[in-house]
Formats: structure tokens, C-alpha cells, sequence
């Protein structure tokens, strides 16, 4: 628990930023925000009060860290407020304050969406570190030209301005795909950047701005947007190979029975010339569906002396009072419809129970740590002769960022396509209802210690696709050229 002298400070803290949030409504007096206004500030101190209480962060940092996190977020309220009229630039405002965090974890999801937008007639692509034009209804612009700067200014900076007015993470390959999305679709927020003039093709070109509706901008996008398939399945491909589709690690009834004839087909693929895991927009989900697969393609020995990133974590927890050990999850006999196969490395790993520690921010948490046995002193025997690819997109999040550290473990395995998605150490996100009622805060509960990657690191490929990866068709004949290579 916080000592007194720490829980008069964090009440100095509370004081400070409601006052903040005084100074910012009198300064935005002469501009009436309305509305949005009054529910930008109100939802602005509850999403201060709550990060401060109930994101891991907050118990487990030094108390200095973490107040100087939040005093960065708390500098730029003042000018954000000032601009608050509208759902925009309300939805704008509590996005930036979050987004300071850097942490995809810690975001806010609106019950509401823009009903139009404002469009130049053209979209764009991030494909092999350019921003090229994908749509064009404009005689300005023609697919594949690449878009060079914009209002004078590099296009690159355009885009970390994009970024930073969605409160997204700055750095990541995936974090400038989804902005390029937005170069040429304005939701009307004041944050983003008002552009005038782009340099398309190497010509300059004005823009011409017209309304669309939502529903209508969906459907011209449809093809451009970012990779789902959430199907499991595994095909015959090129001579001898096969490709094995998983789209999703947290299946519905549909997958997890697809998930059991993949389990059960698996080391049939043994002798196979290759093997390619396509987890393209796969965002996550249990780690115990991939563990089986590939328990069942390696064998149980070879798969747990390699696979073991995800049992090398401590995880350290705020409050331990939500979640159980798997002793107890066994005792409450809970019926599982999906057969869910379990992970006995894992649940072994952590079957000791919490820990109560000291963080270094002076706060009581709870920390699961590993208790791993020894590795045998001789590698199992190898059963697969196949060569193994792990296909990823920037929509590969979460577990399956996991899946892509246990398989890159493994001898004979290499990584193809797009950098994978990124998270912090943090994790297990929380929900918290803003008071204005238009949406929710998400918080994270959970911190993962000793965890190989860092934050938000993205896992670069060992050979990049510089294509549409959404294109499955071109991307297997691409895959298909590296297996001849090989």
C-alpha cells in the first residue's frame, strides 16, 4: 500500500488536474464548445483520476516517472479543450491525452462514429516504405504514384502528425500503415493537419475536398483496408507444400472445430517441402490453439524445448483479488464448449500461485512468476523435415506477436512479409465507462517482466514483402518463388 506522505501527493495530484481542467473551461470561455465542451472536461478528469488508480503503471513505476507521464498529457489539455465544438474534436482531445501513455493497451473506444467524411477523391497505402496512391477518382492522381509531401512538408512528417492527433503510437511500421490510411480522409478533427496541396507522381496537385458518407467512403476503401480472415484451415500449395491459414487465436465455435481437424492433421505436413503459418491480421486471442498445433507438428518433447518465450514472464498485478491460478480454475469445473486443449508447460509454469513484492514505485503487487523445469540436457529428435514460414502483417497483434517469438525459436523457421503489431509490457485492459456515457477507457491491470521483446517493439521479418499483402494471391506466388529459392 501507498505510505501517507505518497497518498497526499497522489491527492495533490487529483487537485491539480481538476484545477487544470478550471483554467482550460475560463480560458475557452469566448469560443463555446457547448456541450462536448462540458463532456470533454468531465471525461478528461475521470480518465485522469482512473489511469492514476488503476493502471499498472501508476503502482508499479517510481511515483516521479509516472507523475511526469501524466504532467506531459496534462500540459497540452489547456489547448486541446480550446478546440473542442464537436464529437470531432472531443473524440480528439481524450485521444491525445491517453495517447501520451504510448501504450495500445491504455486507449478510448467511442460508442460513435462519424456519420460523413471529407475526401480529395483518392486514398493511399503504405507499401514498401512509401505512401503510394491505391484509389484515384481524380485525374490528378493515378494508382502506384507515390505521394512525396504534402502542404510543402514531407510526407513522413504529415504522417507523425496524423499519428499524434489520433493519440496512436509514434514509431512503428504498422502505427504509419494505419495513418496512411488517413492521409486523405478528414473526420473534421482539429488536431489532424488541414491539407491544401500535395506533391502526387512528382507533380503538384490541389485537393479537392467533397463530402462522402461513411457507408459509401467503406465501400470504395473495402479492398484497401487492413487484412480479416478470421478462418483456420490448411491447403495444398505449390509442389509439395502446404499453407496453413490461422486467423484468429481466440476462436468461436466455427474455428475451434477447424482448429481440432488442423491439430489433428498437423504432423501429416512432417515430410512436406514447406510449411507457411499465414496469421495475417490475426489479433490474438489464447496462446493455447498455436501451442497445439505446433505440439502436434513438432511433437510434445520439441515444442516445449523451444517454444518457451511466453513461460520466461513474471506478471505483475495491481490487485490479484480477479484472477485465479489454474488449481482453482480446475476446481470450478467450468464447462468448455470449445475444447480449448491445454497448455501444460504453461500452466505449470505459473501453477505456484501469486507473490506479493515491493515495486519500485513503493506499491504492494502481485507477481506470478515462472517455475520452469531445466531443459533436458540433449535437443529431441527433430520430426519435421519441412521447411517452416510464418507469414505476418501489421495486423498481427497480441498472441500472436507471441506465436511469432516462440516460432522464431525454432531451427529451420523463417519470418516472411510485414512487420508484425506492437504491444507494451503491459497488459490485460480494463474497462471503465466514461460519465458523459459516449464510451469506454480502457486501462492496463497487468505487467509482463522479463519479456524477451520490449515495448511496443515491432518483430521485423527476415524477408520483407514490398507488396499488397491483403493480395493473397500475389503474396502466395511470392511465397511461392522463395520455396523454389530454398
Amino acid at each position: 500500500m501507498r505510505s501517507g506522505a505518497e497518498r497526499r501527493r497522489f491527492r495533490g495530484m487529483l487537485t491539480m488536474s481538476v484545477a487544470l481542467l478550471a483554467v482550460a473551461a475560463a480560458r475557452a470561455e469566448d469560443h463555446d464548445g457547448g456541450p462536448w465542451r462540458d463532456m470533454a472536461e468531465s471525461d478528461l478528469a475521470f480518465i485522469r483520476k482512473t489511469l492514476d488508480e488503476k493502471n499498472i503503471y501508476a503502482a508499479y513505476l517510481p511515483r516521479e516517472e509516472w507523475t511526469r507521464l501524466l504532467e506531459r498529457a496534462d500540459a497540452q489539455v489547456v489547448e486541446d479543450l480550446s478546440k473542442v465544438t464537436d464529437p470531432a474534436s472531443y473524440a480528439g482531445a481524450l485521444e491525445r491525452y491517453v495517447g501520451v501513455l504510448q501504450d495500445p493497451h491504455a486507449v478510448v473506444r467511442f460508442k460513435f462514429a462519424p456519420s460523413n467524411y471529407r475526401w480529395p477523391r483518392l486514398a493511399a497505402a503504405y507499401r514498401g516504405g512509401e505512401y503510394r496512391i491505391v484509389l484515384s477518382e481524380t485525374p490528378n492522381a493515378q494508382a502506384g504514384d507515390v505521394v512525396a509531401s504534402c502542404n510543402g512538408e514531407p510526407i513522413a512528417a504529415i504522417v507523425e502528425k496524423i499519428i499524434k492527433a489520433g493519440g496512436d503510437v509514434e514509431g512503428p511500421e504498422s502505427s504509419k500503415a494505419s495513418a496512411a490510411r488517413k492521409i486523405f480522409v478528414d473526420d473534421g478533427s482539429p488536431f489532424r493537419p488541414q491539407l491544401e496541396t500535395c506533391n502526387i507522381g512528382g507533380e503538384e496537385a490541389a485537393l479537392d475536398w467533397s463530402r462522402i458518407s461513411s457507408q459509401a467512403l467503406a465501400v470504395k476503401l473495402e479492398d484497401f483496408t487492413q487484412f480479416r480472415d478470421i478462418n483456420v484451415h490448411a491447403d495444398s500449395f505449390a509442389r509439395n507444400a502446404v499453407w496453413v491459414r490461422m486467423g484468429v487465436f481466440g476462436p468461436g465455435p466455427e474455428q475451434a472445430a477447424q482448429y481440432h481437424e488442423l491439430i489433428e492433421a498437423a504432423p501429416s505436413w512432417r515430410n512436406r517441402k514447406a510449411i507457411v503459418f499465414d496469421v495475417r491480421g490475426n489479433g490474438g486471442g489464447s496462446y493455447n490453439w498455436f501451442m497445439a498445433v505446433l505440439r502436434a507438428l513438432y511433437g510434445d518433447a520439441y515444442a516445449d524445448y523451444y517454444a518457451r518465450a511466453r513461460t520466461e514472464i513474471t506478471a505483475v498485478f495491481a490487485d490479484n483479488s480477479a484472477y485465479k491460478t489454474q488449481s482453482e480454475r480446475e476446481q470450478e469445473e467450468v464447462a468448455d464448449p470449445l475444447n480449448t486443449p491445454p497448455d501444460k508447460l504453461l500452466d505449470d509454469a505459473y501453477a505456484g500461485g501469486f507473490e506479493e513484492m515491493m515495486s519500485p514505485g513503493g506499491a504492494t503487487v502481485y507477481a506470478l512468476k515462472p517455475d520452469l523445469p531445466p531443459l533436458p540436457e540433449k535437443v529431441p529428435a527433430k520430426l519435421v523435415k519441412a521447411d517452416v514460414y510464418v507469414l505476418t502483417d501489421y495486423g498481427c497483434g497480441s498472441a500472436c506477436v507471441s506465436f511469432v517469438d516462440e516460432m522464431r525459436r525454432f531451427p529451420g523457421v523463417t519470418h516472411i512479409g510485414l512487420e508484425t503489431y506492437f504491444d507494451r509490457l503491459s497488459g490485460s485492459p480494463v474497462a471503465f465507462d466514461l460519465p458523459s456515457g459516449s464510451g469506454l477507457i480502457y486501462v492496463p491491470s497487468m505487467l509482463r517482466l522479463d519479456r524477451a521483446r520490449g515495448d511496443n517493439e515491432q518483430v521485423t521479418p527476415q524477408i520483407k514483402y514490398d507488396g499488397d499483402i491483403a493480395d493473397t494471391a500475389a503474396v502466395k506466388a511470392w511465397v511461392a518463388t522463395l520455396i523454389t529459392k530454398n
